[in-house]
């Protein structure tokens, strides 16, 4: 255990009168990342005061980077996926998260506001990125990311939305915020614009993504499904696809199809199934490549589940109270006393 230093507490209080936040809850951020970075934990525990040294540069980072910070809660639409890149020598994560989001203001007394449920996507890096790819879409997390507003001219109508980034954040399994699931988000949200963004896969050429939100609908028949794993280590899924426009000479004249990649856990239908796809499409006309950043897949009514055997995932259980000492509930009572986290 150690004692928060005086610098660090003087940060604190400038930090927070800067944001107009109260800085008991930067505290709180500041445990969080204590009790939740890989790098803090594996730390000895001989190094106690530079883990809060560590943990106070990841909290000034994330509030001094470029671009707008927001705290928020997040359901992925769909599991993130992460890959590994070489950038100057050094490998780093990166990887998209496409999630529903619930942006966190606060009233005069502290107290949550939480904003209306809003169409999120974009790339994070590094310590976000891996992060990520542990998050499941059947639960909701209390995360900070920059967050850029986005819109889309879809069938004349605008269609707005949430470009996410970051590197460094956390996610916090959060309970007690609902979100509507994949399904019942696309019937209130997406269904009335249906006719508008649903396009084929003959059309995918001519419907370029003007940003990370502005989303398409596919429907097709699966034809093939399969799992695997790359030459670099990583796993995908993968559904390859048909539709009239291709069964009727869309390449070269040739019949042909299409491959959408997803999480190796999310290929939950079998082949002859009728699927609906939201995603961004794009072409890349030098390469004569398509795109599709899949934001999530729906069965319709002629769809089959396959047999999917779950691989159980171990999770290690962290007491933030046990891991910090109990002095640290200090800080809840006054930012100036001699408190230590």
């Amino acid at each position: 255990m150690a004692s928060i230093p005086d610098d660090i507490k003087e940060g604190l209080k400038n930090l927070g009168s800067s944001l107009k936040i109260d800085p008991k809850k930067l505290v709180e951020q500041l445990k969080t990342i204590i009790s939740e970075d890989d790098t803090i934990k594996n730390m000895p525990p001989e190094q106690n005061e530079f883990r809060i040294r560590y943990a106070w540069g990841l909290l000034c980072r994330r509030y001094t980077a470029t671009g707008t910070t927001v705290d928020m809660y997040i359901q992925p639409f769909c599991i993130p996926r992460a890959r590994l890149v070489t950038i100057k020598g050094e490998k780093k994560y990166v990887g998209d998260i496409y999630a529903k989001i619930k942006r966190i203001e606060h009233d005069e007394a502290g107290n949550e506001i939480l904003g209306d449920v809003e169409h999120a996507a974009g790339t994070l890096w590094e310590k976000a990125a891996e992060s990520a790819t542990k998050l499941s879409p059947k639960k909701v997390y209390k995360t900070s990311l920059k967050a850029t507003s986005k819109s889309a001219n879809i069938g004349g109508m605008t269609w707005e939305g949430i470009e996410l980034g970051g590197n460094d954040a956390i996610f916090v399994e959060a309970d007690g915020v609902e979100f509507p699931t994949n399904q019942a988000y696309y019937d209130s949200d997406i269904k009335a614009l249906e006719k508008d963004m649903t396009i084929s896969l003959g059309e995918r050429d001519l419907n370029n993504g003007e940003n990370c939100i502005d989303i398409r609908i596919i429907k097709a028949m699966v034809i093939d499904v399969g799992v695997g794993e790359t030459a670099a280590g990583g796993e995908y899924g993968r559904y390859t696809i048909t539709d009239n426009s291709l069964l009727g000479g869309g390449k070269d004249g040739k019949p042909g199809s299409e491959s959408i990649w997803v999480h190796p856990d999310e290929v939950l239908y079998e082949k002859g199934s009728l699927l609906i796809f939201v995603g961004v499409s794009s072409y890349d006309a030098t390469k004569e490549q398509y795109r599709w950043n899949s934001h999530f897949v729906l069965p319709t009514s002629i769809s089959q589940p396959r047999i999917i055997e779950v691989k159980p995932v171990d999770k290690e259980s962290v007491d933030v109270d046990d891991l910090l000492g109990e002095e640290h509930k200090k800080v809840e009572d006054n930012l100036d006393g001699d408190f230590a986290i």
